[in-house]
């Protein structure tokens, strides 16, 4: 039987039928008032995603997408920064965002977005969370031109710039959320949901805002990771084919809390 997904934000619907290129599956039932969950990390946990087909994580040359809800749990920051997603340091250095406590109340990222051709950029941005509520925080870069990479919290463009760096090495650096793969050190504190990764679509119009989804995330054209929304496995998902869900470290904790109280 064929499983029709409800599209989010500027999709149209898509079969799951004949979707080639992904594995694993969701274990529980989508539709348009299924609100899922997410999972929580607490300062030693890692989800991670690898194995031999995870270049085809690689941004490649043009378009793409990458986003989560996250719910910030630690008040008092280490003296460093606390992972939200990664794929960097074991075989290449390609991107990753990390959270960090800048001051009283003031909660944002530094990230660093690399590639193996073009030039890769590295930027900070503050005041961007609130302790324990959650955000919807998108990566997409719309287009190589001027401009054409944006990051939007809550649906409001925070930054922009030009990102012409090209991933095409089809690397076998794995990506993990909630820490890093190389290093316990960076291990954070949170409830990370509906985390999607997508290449050769940016998913939402080029703009200053975009409308945050009100609903569970589903797979989109060219979603080569999609998960961290049961309420029961911490390690449901799609992923590459070739790939697999698992547990770096630690035990994340799949858990009903979600954020669609929020949007």
């Amino acid at each position: 039987m064929t499983n029709l997904l409800y599209p989010s934000v500027k999709q149209s619907p898509l079969s799951m039928s004949g979707m080639g290129g992904l594995s694993g599956s969701m274990t529980f039932a989508q539709s348009v008032y299924e609100k899922g969950g997410s999972n929580f990390y607490d300062g030693n946990d890692v989800t991670r995603i690898s194995g031999s087909g995870v270049g085809a994580l690689d941004w490649g040359t043009g378009q793409f997408c990458i986003e989560c809800y996250l719910k910030l749990m630690d008040t008092v920051f280490p003296s460093n920064y606390e992972g939200l997603w990664h794929r960097w340091g074991s075989t290449s250095n390609l991107a990753q965002c990390h959270t960090y406590k800048f001051g009283a109340n003031n909660y944002g990222i530094q990230v660093w977005m690399y590639g193996n051709v073009g030039t890769g950029i590295m930027f900070t941005l503050e005041n961007l969370f609130t302790y324990q509520q959650w955000h919807h925080i998108a990566f997409c870069r719309h287009d190589t031109g001027t401009n054409g990479f944006r990051v939007y919290v809550d649906g409001t463009m925070k930054y922009e710039n030009t990102l012409n760096a090209q991933q095409t090495s089809g690397t076998t650096e794995p990506l993990t959320w909630g820490g890093r793969d190389d290093t316990t050190s960076y291990d954070g504190d949170y409830y990370i949901s509906n985390a999607r990764w997508t290449v050769g679509n940016d998913v939402y119009d080029k703009g200053t805002s975009i409308t945050v989804p009100n609903r569970m995330l589903t797979v989109v054209s060219g979603t080569k990771f999609l998960g961290l929304q049961s309420t029961t496995d911490a390690n449901a998902g799609t992923s590459p084919a070739n790939t697999t869900i698992s547990t770096k470290r630690g035990s994340p904790t799949p858990s009903d809390e979600n954020p669609f109280d929020t949007f």
